[in-house]
């Protein structure tokens, strides 16, 4: 457990459930800057605090029917933090907007083989992009999914591009799953835009197998829906095919007829 620095929330300790759920009126709270531990002779005011401010979130900040206008969340190195919930439901209408289902092929003379900690391009509509961490030996590439609409996530790992890298946005978050993609395609529908250390890789990898999936925050909640649902088909596509020539091999090498 851990106590609160710097805010006016602090006097809420001792509060009912019914005043706490007027918290989210307060435009005026600071960040909850979440510091130290807390002495045992504390613990008890700090814990029913804590509690209170996640029966907060879970209850008004869900949904949000058109009250309020922040939320607190809990993801990130600051703890608990007030996120303006109007400027999440317009990034997510801005996405929802631009999703298309252009694919855009890159020409044959101009395409980059994979290569692990490359953060790749995908020309889809709008650009999507990934963080490569694995490929196997016959082309299934493991891939973590980043984002610029870097509020939308539920990780809390970001990737800054140095200012020389030229024409692709500086700022990426992981989102918090998985891809599977063939090597070709990766080649075919994007480019390298910047390669990572391998400490930058482990970083964003514990950071996606620490973070949840699904969020109690509706716009991040329907964000990471959409987003999977550009990933599943290819994904489940690029599984399936490579099943299918690990099969073909295996029964060649085997002298299997087909």
């Amino acid at each position: 457990m851990r106590i609160f620095r710097n805010t006016t929330i602090c006097k809420f300790a001792g509060c009912s459930i019914e005043n706490c759920l007027q918290l989210h009126n307060l435009q005026k709270l600071q960040v909850l800057n979440l510091v130290g531990p807390v002495l045992s002779a504390d613990f008890g005011q700090w814990a029913g605090l804590y509690q209170k401010l996640q029966f907060l979130q879970k209850l008004i900040l869900s949904e949000n029917p058109g009250g309020g206008g922040y939320i607190y969340s809990e993801y990130g190195k600051g703890g608990l933090a007030m996120i303006n919930v109007q400027e999440l439901k317009a990034s997510l209408k801005l996405y929802k907007d631009s999703l298309g289902p252009e694919r855009y092929k890159v020409k044959q003379s101009a395409r980059v083989s994979v290569e692990v900690g490359q953060i790749r391009n995908l020309f889809w509509s709008p650009n999507e992009y990934v963080l490569v961490y694995h490929i196997e030996e016959d082309g299934l590439v493991h891939a973590v999914p980043l984002t610029v609409w870097v509020s939308l996530t539920t990780c809390s790992v970001k990737i800054h591009l140095p200012e020389y890298v030229k024409g692709f946005p500086k700022l990426y978050a992981p989102l918090p799953f998985h891809v599977y993609i063939r090597k070709e395609i990766l080649e075919e529908e994007g480019v390298p835009v910047y390669k990572v250390r391998p400490d930058t890789i482990e970083k964003v990898l514990r950071d996606v197998d620490r973070s949840p999936t699904w969020s109690a925050i509706k716009p991040i909640r329907d964000f990471l829906k959409l987003v999977w649902k550009r990933y599943e088909d290819i994904t489940l596509s690029s599984l399936f095919y490579t099943h299918i020539q690990r099969e073909k091999e295996h029964d060649a090498n085997h002298n299997i007829p087909s």
